[in-house]
């Protein structure tokens, strides 16, 4: 711009120093002067409209980078959510690895007394069956005994019976 600005200078410069120029030469020096005319007021429209894309691109630049320093603060924040909850889930994990490895020992010990109580049922009803055998001959023998014994009472009054 600073160009066409000394170009537009210096013509118009020499326009006034050469007032004594012949008609032809002023109107060919118009000519020139018309068209750097029409250069420099096509290059300043462009100029504006450059202006006029940079500050647009310069403002759609700077929306775009405070989106960028956003999303990055968001991906860090989702970051640090999911190493947070990465932890609590090896953290569930091992618990839950822990509570199976309990339950599995309690019902180890669990059937283990199973096993020892049914064995103490079992001793408890083989002798209870031996008891029950042993009272059921010993019914058998008081009942075998009582009949004796009334028999002999029987006997006994007819013998007191006889005597009297």
């Amino acid at each position: 711009m600073k160009q066409v600005t000394q170009y537009i200078t210096t013509l118009l410069m020499c326009i006034t120093v050469v007032a004594c120029v012949p008609a032809r030469k002023l109107d060919d020096l118009q000519v020139k002067y018309d068209n750097l005319k029409g250069d420099f007021d096509e290059m300043k429209t462009m100029k504006e409209y450059g202006d006029e894309t940079l500050a647009s691109l310069k403002t759609k630049y700077a929306n775009l980078q405070s989106e960028y320093e956003k999303s990055i603060a968001d991906c860090d924040k989702q970051k640090a959510e999911y190493e947070k909850v990465e932890a609590s889930y090896k953290i569930l994990n091992e618990n839950y690895k822990n509570l199976v490895n309990s339950n599995e020992n309690t019902k180890k010990d669990l059937r283990y007394e199973l096993e020892r109580l049914d064995k103490q049922l079992d001793e408890k009803k083989r002798e209870l069956f031996a008891k029950e055998s042993t009272l059921l001959a010993k019914e058998k023998e008081a009942t075998t005994l009582k009949t004796e014994l009334d028999a002999l009472e029987i006997s006994l009054k007819e013998r007191e019976k006889r005597v009297n």
